[in-house]
């Protein structure tokens, strides 16, 4: 059957001029000419037989009927971008695409990608950093890690592993370091490095071991986890660090856990996938993989 439907370049011409609200904007981004998208969008208009904008002075805006259609165009455009974007994850066997943190990429997950690809030197891992919320029928990504209570609405999750935090000091600092019972002490021999997107962890986690909140000194504030691991590293003082962060440092030696104390925090980290999803291998043989090295091995790294 013959479907009656009008020109697409037309319908871009019409949502692109439609979501900058500008005839000269819409045109820059197709790399057109001005005239050239009011000539698509009027030839739109003649298939439709009914005025989509408002032409005045070198400015135009949707006419009513004009907004209705955009709702009507703007979702047969992410219709298309959705079903594109599930056949690309879909028909590339080869490629897995993981969405996560960047710190938490970095730290824990690149560390034990070696032997993911001793297991399965067929696939290539493609790592995709974001805290945004996931969407994974739209994104073109297979799956995702998040911290959280494991509850993402549209998304299958498998739990990884808990989190805790303490304090990591460098080696070399542990006899310099004050006794348990004098914990509120480490601030006067030590700048305190901080995480800036949490600036009170430091004062929290002392009070919940039983202190009373130091007086800070000196301190460091960094926006990233991973900032403040290498901060102290390097020698600029004392930070608290997450479980699954801290764990290649402390695994290599670089980093201790400065006081038997732990504090546990209400999140996890969990696999997360789409609900309806088919079982492809990639995706089936990362998860297995993932959920087996997670499980086995210490997800609370032992003091050195």
């Amino acid at each position: 059957m013959r479907r009656d439907l009008p020109p697409f370049a037309a319908l871009r011409a019409f949502e692109t001029a439609a979501r900058h609200e500008s005839f000269r904007a819409a045109a820059k981004e197709a790399c057109q000419t001005p005239s050239a998208v009011s000539h698509q969008i009027r030839t739109l208009e003649a298939f439709l037989q009914v005025k989509l904008f408002d032409r005045h002075g070198g400015k135009s805006a949707l006419t009513a009927a004009g907004n209705e259609y955009l709702k009507t165009v703007v979702d047969i455009f992410e219709q298309l971008e959705r079903a594109g974007n599930r056949l690309a994850r879909h028909d590339d066997p080869y490629t897995l695409r993981i969405n996560l943190s960047h710190t938490l990429s970095a730290c824990w997950l690149l560390p034990m990608l070696p032997r993911f690809q001793a297991r399965y030197p067929e696939i290539d891992i493609k790592l995709i950093n974001s805290d945004e919320p996931l969407d994974l029928a739209v994104s073109n990504i297979d799956l995702g890690i998040r911290c959280g209570n494991g509850q993402w609405a549209g998304l299958k999750s498998d739990f990884l592993m808990h989190e805790e935090l303490f304090i990591v000091c460098r080696p070399d600092q542990l006899d310099r370091l004050p006794p348990v019972e004098r914990l509120n002490e480490l601030a006067d021999s030590f700048t305190l490095i901080h995480y800036s997107l949490n600036e009170n962890e430091w004062r929290n986690w002392i009070q919940e071991a039983g202190f009373n909140p130091p007086k800070i000194k000196h301190r460091i504030d960094l926006d990233s986890r991973q900032l403040v691991l290498q901060a102290v590293v390097n020698g600029l003082g004392l930070g608290i660090g997450r479980a699954s962060y801290a764990a290649e440092y402390i695994n290599s030696g670089r980093l201790v856990i400065a006081y038997p104390m732990r504090k546990a925090t209400d999140n996890g980290y969990y696999l997360v996938s789409p609900k309806q999803s088919q079982r492809i291998s990639k995706t089936e043989n990362f998860k297995d993989w993932l959920l087996t090295e997670t499980h086995h091995s210490s997800v609370h790294p032992n003091q050195n």
